[in-house]
């Protein structure tokens, strides 16, 4: 909970990877000083979430490496989870698909175990991501929705927490939900308003040029 620690992950967040990213390798070479290897497993999360934005992929895989098999050494649920969700969302990118599905399924269920819905809702959208991946928009709703349904109801405002909202969008389209796909870009544009994210107003345009294509226009 370090402030410095915490700005990097705001900065992450805010798409400005490159001044996150000396306040994150700061705080994991604090934390690694320290023999601290539980708080080295939270920090990694942020490194390899921080580097997946930034399109770097190897430093990303390596970070989401490091931090399933810490998790799983340190035999802490919190660790064990965290690791496992953000080894599925790098490798889910890569396209290792089946790996990924392990990495999410079980993380989902130790978070629902010790009753983790921020891990939980973020392992679901995961999963939603590799079944659309997979060419699997109906399996991916199975998922995806539910993990929209949590954001909603924990009040999130940073949608981009979660591989949801985009690839719901998605999924919904595929289906041929469209009013619906259009009332999710909606509603991501204003969730994105009140601090002006870029992301926001990005996924919200995109899902309205899918939507103007599937319709024809």
């Amino acid at each position: 909970l370090r402030p410095s620690f915490q700005l990097g992950i705001i900065l992450t967040y805010t798409d400005r990877p490159d001044e996150a990213r000396p306040l994150v390798m700061a705080e994991l070479d604090r934390v690694t000083a320290l023999g601290d290897e539980a708080a080295r497993v939270g920090v990694l999360f942020r490194l390899a979430e921080l580097e997946l934005r930034a399109g770097n992929w190897g430093p990303a895989s390596e970070a989401a490496r490091e931090a399933m098999a810490l998790g799983a050494q340190a035999g802490i649920e919190q660790e064990q989870t965290t690791g496992l969700m953000v080894h599925a969302l790098m490798t889910a990118h890569l396209g290792a698909l089946d790996a990924a599905r392990q990495a999410a399924s079980r993380s989902l269920a130790v978070a629902t175990e010790m009753g983790d819905r921020i891990v939980a809702t973020r392992a679901r959208g995961v999963l939603g991501l590799i079944e659309m991946s997979a060419g699997r928009p109906v399996e991916a709703l199975r998922s995806l929705e539910p993990a929209m349904d949590d954001l909603r109801r924990m009040g999130i405002g940073e949608l981009s927490i979660a591989a949801a909202p985009e690839n719901l969008v998605e999924a919904l389209i595929a289906v041929g939900r469209l009013d619906e796909a259009a009332a999710l870009c909606d509603e991501t544009e204003e969730r994105g308003l009140p601090a002006d994210r870029a992301w926001h107003a990005a996924i919200a345009s995109r899902g309205r040029a899918l939507i103007a294509a599937a319709r024809g226009e």
